[in-house]
C-alpha cells in the first residue's frame, strides 16, 4: 500500500536523538511493511534550525522516504514569520506534487497547518485519492481568541479564510481522525458534519513505553543531578516554555516551600526560559536542565514521581495533552490545572492532583502536602487507555481496511 503522510513541524527518525510524535510514530510503523512518504519541512521547529537549504528527499529504508519541503526560518512560535513560512511550505508542496510519479492509495494530512491540509485535500479530490484529515489542534481558533484587539482586527480576514479552508478539508475527507471524542465532535461541528463513530474516529496521543533497564544517558552532568535528587519527591515539567503557561507561581511556590524534600526539574526551552532560570537558579530544589534529547529525558523521567501539566485553555479542555501518555507510561502521577476531560480523568482514576490555574495559594497548598508516589495506578491507566501498541494497531488496521479501490470506482 502506498501512503502519504503530511505533517510539518515534527522531528523525524532521521534527526538525532528524537522524540517522535503522532505522525512520526505512524511513519515508523508503516515503514515496516508499506510504501510510505512523509511530507515534512526543512526547518526543525523544535531546534529552530534548517535541516537543508532546499526541498530535499531522503530515504529512510527501502519502503519509506521523507520529503523535507523547504520553508522559511522563524524564531517565535506565534509570529507573522511563522505564518509566512507555512504558506511558503504549502506552495513548495504544490510544486513538488506537480511532478509525475505514482499516486498514493491514501493521503493522511494533519491539521494544522491549514494551507497544507487544504492543498492536499484539493489534490486528493482532483486525483480521486481517499483523504483522511487528522485534526490535532484548535489552531488558529485558539490563537485568534487570545490576541490583543489590534492584532485580532488585523488577522480576522485571514481567520475567515483559514476557517473556509478548514471546512473544505473536513467536508471532502473520506474519514476524519482526531485525538479525543470531544475534539472530534468539535471538528465535525465546524463543518456541520453529524457525528458518526463508525466513519470518523479518535485515537489518543500516545508514546511507546520505555525499557527502563536499557535506558542510557549522554549528558554526564545528569548523573550528578540524579545523586542530588535521589530519595526526594521529584516533579518534572518537559516541553515548550511560553508565557501561555504560568510558571512564575510554580517557581515561587518552590522558592517558599519549607519541605526541602520536594524538587522541581525544569526541562525544555522557550523565549522565557532564560529569564526564569536567571531569577530562580539559586534555589537548590529547582533544577534547570534546558532542552534534553530523548535518551536524557527518559533517564530523568524514570527518577521522578510527578509530571506537571501547567496548561490552561479551551483546546486543552477537550483533549489529553501529549505529555499525559509520557508521564503515565513512566508511572508518574499528574499535577495539573487543566480543566475538562483531563481533570475528570485524573480524579476518577486517582492518578494525580488538580490546582487552580494562576493561583499561587492553590499550587502551594498542593505542594506542601505531597507524598511519594507508591502506587501503580498511573501505569495501569496507560495500559488501559494510552498503550502505544494498542492504539497504533487499531489505527493502522483502520487505514488498511478502507476500500480505496471501490472509492475510486464510485467517484
Amino acid at each position: 500500500m502506498k501512503i502519504w503522510l503530511i505533517k510539518i513541524g515534527e522531528e523525524t527518525p532521521l534527526d538525532k536523538n528524537v522524540r517522535l510524535l503522532r505522525t512520526g510514530q505512524l511513519f515508523l510503523e508503516l515503514a515496516k511493511t508499506d510504501n510510505v512518504t512523509w511530507f515534512n519541512c526543512t526547518f526543525n521547529h523544535q531546534k529552530k534550525k534548517q535541516r537543508f537549504n532546499k526541498t530535499t528527499t531522503k530515504k529512510f529504508n527501502k519502503n519509506a522516504e521523507i520529503v523535507y519541503l523547504y520553508n522559511l526560518s522563524y524564531y517565535k512560535n506565534i509570529s507573522f514569520k511563522r505564518f509566512i513560512s507555512q504558506i511558503y511550505c504549502a506552495f513548495e508542496f504544490y510544486k513538488f506534487i506537480k511532478k509525475n510519479f505514482e499516486l498514493p492509495d491514501v493521503i493522511i494530512s494533519s491539521y494544522p497547518t491549514v494551507e497544507l491540509s487544504w492543498l492536499a485535500c484539493i489534490y486528493a479530490k482532483k486525483k480521486k485519492i481517499p483523504f483522511i484529515l487528522d485534526v490535532r489542534d484548535m489552531w488558529p481558533h485558539v490563537i485568534i481568541k487570545n490576541l490583543h484587539l489590534s492584532k485580532k482586527i488585523f488577522f480576522l480576514p485571514f481567520f475567515y479564510l483559514w476557517k473556509k479552508m478548514f471546512i473544505y478539508s473536513l467536508k471532502n475527507s473520506k474519514k476524519i481522525f482526531s485525538i479525543t471524542k470531544e475534539f472530534l465532535k468539535w471538528s465535525l461541528s465546524i463543518a456541520n458534519i453529524k457525528f458518526n463513530s463508525k466513519k470518523h474516529k479518535y485515537f489518543y496521543l500516545t508514546k511507546p513505553k520505555n525499557n527502563k533497564n536499557s535506558l542510557k544517558y549522554t549528558n554526564r552532568e545528569l548523573k550528578k543531578i540524579i545523586i542530588n535528587i535521589k530519595d526526594h519527591i521529584n516533579i518534572i515539567f518537559c516541553g515548550s516554555i511560553s508565557e501561555r503557561h504560568n510558571f512564575q507561581i510554580i517557581l515561587e511556590a518552590f522558592k517558599n516551600i519549607k519541605n526541602k524534600n520536594v524538587n522541581f526539574i525544569f526541562c525544555g526551552n522557550g523565549k522565557i526560559y532564560e529569564n526564569l532560570r536567571n531569577n530562580y537558579n539559586d534555589n537548590k530544589n529547582i533544577f534547570f536542565l534546558g532542552w534534553l534529547n530523548n535518551n536524557d529525558l527518559n533517564f530523568i523521567l524514570k527518577n521522578c514521581n510527578y509530571g506537571l501539566l501547567p496548561y490552561n485553555g479551551d483546546d486543552f479542555n477537550m483533549s489529553y495533552p501529549n505529555k499525559i501518555a509520557e508521564y503515565l507510561s513512566n508511572n508518574l502521577k499528574i499535577i495539573t490545572c487543566v480543566n475538562g476531560i483531563t481533570k475528570k480523568l485524573i480524579i476518577q482514576k486517582k492518578v494525580g492532583y488538580f490546582y487552580k490555574a494562576n493561583s499561587y495559594n492553590s499550587f502551594f497548598n498542593l505542594l506542601k502536602n505531597l507524598t511519594f508516589n507508591k502506587k501503580n495506578n498511573s501505569y495501569i491507566l496507560y495500559k488501559q487507555m494510552f498503550d502505544y501498541k494498542m492504539i497504533m494497531k487499531k489505527k493502522i488496521t483502520l487505514i488498511k481496511s478502507l476500500n480505496f479501490d471501490d472509492n475510486r470506482n464510485n467517484n
